[in-house]
């Protein structure tokens, strides 16, 4: 996270505030477009797109969205289906 400044990395946390929040407590429409909306097109935005390592973002993950990360790079990689992960 050195490569960015505090107020990027303000931004960024409450961006993946945001981001767990809806795949917490959203109903699955909701959950699944935090998912694949800002999640996926984040990687399709930053990595696919533009080379950036997809684990550069790692520190913001919150602990839901971050079970989904790997996920959706394999998804992309390797055509693995993303699975229905539900919180704890």
């Amino acid at each position: 996270s050195r490569w960015i400044g505090r107020a990027v990395r303000a931004r960024l946390d409450a961006a993946f505030d945001l981001i767990e929040h809806l795949v917490v407590h959203g109903d699955d429409y909701v959950s699944g477009l935090a998912v694949m909306g800002c999640l996926e097109g984040m990687q399709m935005a930053t990595v696919t797109s533009r080379g950036v390592d997809f684990e550069a973002f790692r520190p913001w993950l919150r602990p839901l969205p971050a079970k989904y990360w790997d996920p959706i790079n394999r998804f992309w990689q390797e055509g693995v289906t993303i699975p229905t992960i539900h919180s704890d």
